[in-house]
């Protein structure tokens, strides 16, 4: 039968990006038939948005200042089968990783295939993948079948499509595409969200309406361009405002921006590029491939063609978009956060079970 693992997870809690991935992993990680099985969770710091202790029921919850504590990292995995993170461990110590597996524990990432490479020295203390998109799984197999150091989650990569809580993002019907939202978060490493690309289209067409949420502000100045400057509270807030996304990424680990929009109503113009392309969206763009590179990786960057971008943001303004609106909430429910946490937490009930 199904085995409930204990599991830890570590990692922000800030309210947009890798923080709101932990967020639906601790708030769902609560799998039928299993029952609670996410119960600790360690907040290291935010550059920017601090650690924020979070409430949910059945949680034992701890913010910290320093995330090698070897005090906290001890709390975190006592009594625990797991650890499960996103991205990146945060403590720096691979040693106490290797004494956590050496004593029977598990250690599980769910990486963002950008920042994902052969070199990594925490990847030898790692003993599952999840790769939440075919573009992660892709590149995870690679780097499985070429690493030269020990890899012990060679054989245990798990996919599965990520999504997000449409219960928490209510959709709004779309009717017309008026203004088109664009959201640039801090920008991303190598611009990577795109700014330039929608600057470029909102000069080409000063008839359209563009909001720009940033969080930071950006040297743009330009009639039709609302900027709304500042972080949110809360991810909802992010698309209460604006009737199409635009998503020119370069590229992504995920493209949560445009999950979140989908689960909302709001349809989107997105890179025709992995892994961008591989989530709901109504319109995709045309867009060439490049190196770039990131940490120790050459990474493919899409650049879009801006005349075809401009074009099709054109061509879309003021016309009927309702039956995009219905399709990408649609498309957005069948993708949910809920049965993606569902399946981890089974598939690491499965391990344990296995290990014991």
């Amino acid at each position: 039968g199904d085995v409930m693992p204990s599991v830890g997870i570590v990692g922000w809690s800030s309210p947009t990006g890798l923080g709101s991935m932990n967020f639906d992993i601790a708030k769902h990680g609560t799998s039928r038939p299993l029952g609670r099985w996410v119960q600790k969770w360690l907040i290291p710091r935010h550059p920017v948005c601090g650690a924020n202790p979070v409430e949910i029921d059945g949680l034992e919850c701890r913010t910290i200042r320093d995330v090698n504590d070897p005090s906290q990292n001890q709390w975190l995995v006592d009594s625990m089968d797991a650890i499960l993170f996103v991205e990146q461990p945060y403590m720096r110590s691979w040693g106490f990783l290797a004494q956590y597996r050496r004593n029977g524990g598990k250690v599980i990432c769910i990486p963002m295939h950008e920042w994902f490479h052969h070199d990594l020295l925490w990847l030898d203390e790692v003993d599952a993948i999840v790769a939440v998109n075919r573009t992660c799984l892709n590149w995870a197999n690679e780097v499985a079948a070429t690493r030269m150091r020990k890899t012990p989650w060679k054989d245990r990569i798990w996919h599965l499509q990520w999504g997000v809580d449409c219960a928490k993002f209510r959709p709004r019907q779309i009717e017309k595409a008026n203004t088109f939202l664009f959201c640039n978060g801090y920008g991303g490493v190598h611009g990577r969200k795109g700014l330039e690309a929608v600057v470029e289209v909102a000069k080409a067409c000063p008839e359209v309406q563009f909001i720009l949420r940033t969080q930071k502000r950006v040297d743009v100045n330009l009639q039709n361009v609302e900027m709304i400057v500042g972080g949110c509270a809360d991810n909802r807030d992010l698309y209460s405002r604006g009737d199409v996304l635009l998503a020119p990424s370069k590229f992504e680990g995920l493209g949560l921006h445009t999950l979140e929009a989908a689960a909302c109503g709001m349809p989107a113009i997105v890179t025709n590029g992995g892994p961008m392309n591989e989530g709901p969206c109504a319109w995709l763009v045309d867009a060439k491939p490049s190196k770039t590179r990131i940490g120790l990786r050459d990474l493919d960057q899409w650049s879009v063609d801006i005349p075809a971008f401009v074009e099709l943001v054109r061509s879309i303004h003021e016309t009927d978009v309702s039956h995009h609106s219905k399709d990408v909430r649609e498309a957005a429910e069948t993708w949910t956060v809920q049965h993606a946490i569902n399946e981890i937490g089974l598939a690491i009930g499965s391990m344990v079970a296995g290990a014991s």
